[in-house]
């Protein structure tokens, strides 16, 4: 009795442990990067001085990830809206995934099992990625794993408290399609594994089918919302409006690592992850086939979640991106950490857990800044924003603005004015802002700023500027500061 109390306390004790270390490589430098371009929309878009309506209006008309912006407009409210403020909130919303994901593990697979999968997700380089970004991936992420332990959590329940667990799935699932559309692949993936089930156990549960039932109308919901708002808004054309403009089709080369080596960090530990994960889906399909359980439901989502953005590419434009499908991570690693402890031979068992965390654990700590920022420089990956407006303020002319678009496409000009005042105020510049399309007023020298995140265009003067002549021009991270002059 003893022993078996030492070892749960031991466990607990682990896990707390790589819940603690996952929560510090997160929060550690969160704010050495400025903003993406992208990420200043969900600032923009999670303002809390403005009404909810506006806010909505906005959302629509942007994007698609209404939860996240309308939690993250609440964040806000409480903890100030303040450009080194918004990443904490998906920074906490990481670390419950974390948690949740443990409580996943420990329902369906063993305690051996639930150390490794929380051991490779700990330290995974796409969810620490997504961990500090302002963006509905994360957010995502969690509720995905909330949805499938309450559809794998069985419990006998009374028939009025089954109703309202059913009630409660068929809201979180609305929720999670308004966190990010493509969480669609993992409702309607379990759709089609209730569907098969009926099928193999020739009866169907009324539980069940009322879940099916309005799983699928969440859906029809859902994509009714979508295409008159959002969608119509974006692009006329309902099939083209699914994907962004940048969008490739996949290339070849995606056929050998399938995004692997961008969830993993490398393409060796893309290839190393991926054969690994084949193999035991292979080795144990009579035990995916026979038992029909949640890694049966794991094996679908990971097939679809590919397979129907792929074909969907090829017959209309391409929709399938790394980032878009983030929550496969969870079908990967349950698959994986479970697996990989069942098999029989234990040179081979060993070998594979030796393979992963060893071949990942060298790969941050030689190539990735997640840990090569506690013993060496680490260099920014997004715009230097900070520094320009350093720059700036430490030259003689305290006058500037930024390369507006002339469309205006999508309030883009909306989101960078505001990320850029907000950061003046975080920085207590004295500086002086100016609109040159609202204001024909222009001093003599003007500092602009060009983000290049989103474009590889060389800088070109506006049309609104064009008595100006450049006098200087600083190339910084993803960013060109120029000095204008008459």
């Amino acid at each position: 009795m003893k022993s078996i109390i030492i070892k749960k306390n031991l466990l607990n004790l682990t896990i707390v442990f790589l819940i603690i270390f996952a929560s510090f490589i997160r929060i550690y430098n969160i704010n050495y990067n400025d903003l993406w371009s992208d990420e200043m929309v969900s600032f923009w878009l999670s303002d809390p001085t403005i009404p909810l309506d506006e806010t909505l209006s906005r959302i629509f008309s942007s994007n698609w990830m209404v939860f996240y912006e309308i939690t993250l407009k609440y964040f806000h409210l409480a903890f100030g809206y303040d450009v080194h403020i918004s990443r904490y909130f998906s920074y906490c919303v990481s670390i419950l995934s974390l948690i949740a994901f443990t409580f996943l593990l420990k329902k369906i697979t063993s305690k051996e099992s639930l150390l490794l999968g929380l051991f490779i997700l700990s330290i995974n380089i796409f969810h620490i990625k997504y961990s500090i970004e302002l963006r509905s991936y994360i957010f995502a992420f969690l509720l995905t794993i909330i949805f499938i332990y309450l559809n794998f959590n069985k419990k006998n329940l009374q028939n009025k408290k089954n109703t309202y667990r059913s009630f409660g799935i068929l809201l979180l699932a609305l929720i999670t399609l308004f966190c990010h559309p493509y969480t669609i692949l993992v409702i309607g993936s379990f759709i089609v594994f209730k569907l098969l089930e009926f099928v193999k156990n020739k009866k169907i549960n009324y539980q069940d089918f009322f879940l099916v039932s309005g799983l699928s109308v969440v859906i029809i919901l859902f994509l009714s919302i979508y295409f008159y708002t959002t969608l119509s808004i974006i692009d006329k054309d309902a099939l083209q409006g699914f994907s962004p403009v940048w969008l490739e089709q996949v290339k070849p080369s995606f056929y050998t690592n399938f995004y692997f080596s961008k969830f993993f960090g490398s393409r060796i530990l893309g290839l190393i992850y991926l054969t690994i994960l084949i193999f035991c889906i292979i080795k144990f399909r009579n035990n995916l086939i026979k038992n029909f359980n949640i890694y049966t439901f794991f094996v679908i989502l990971l097939f679809n979640s590919y397979f129907i953005p792929l074909v969907y590419g090829y017959l209309f434009t391409p929709i399938l991106f790394d980032r878009f499908i983030f929550f496969v991570l969870i079908p990967i690693i349950c698959l994986l950490s479970h697996f990989i402890l069942l098999i029989k031979s234990k040179i081979l068992r060993y070998t594979f857990v030796t393979l992963i965390c060893l071949t990942t654990f060298f790969n941050h700590l030689f190539f990735e800044n997640t840990f090569k920022q506690f013993y060496s420089n680490i260099y920014p990956t997004k715009p230097e924003v900070r520094k320009a407006l350093k720059y700036i303020n430490n030259s003689k002319i305290k006058f500037f603005t930024f390369k507006m678009d002339d469309k205006n496409f999508i309030n883009t000009n909306n989101i960078y004015e505001n990320y850029l005042l907000k950061y003046l105020d975080k920085l207590n510049y004295k500086l002086e802002y100016l609109n040159y399309k609202k204001n024909n007023n222009v001093p003599d020298e003007i500092w602009i700023i060009y983000f290049k995140d989103i474009t590889e265009l060389e800088f070109k003067i506006p049309k609104d500027l064009d008595v100006f002549k450049i006098k200087e021009k600083i190339k910084l991270n993803r960013l060109v500061l120029v000095l204008l002059a008459k």
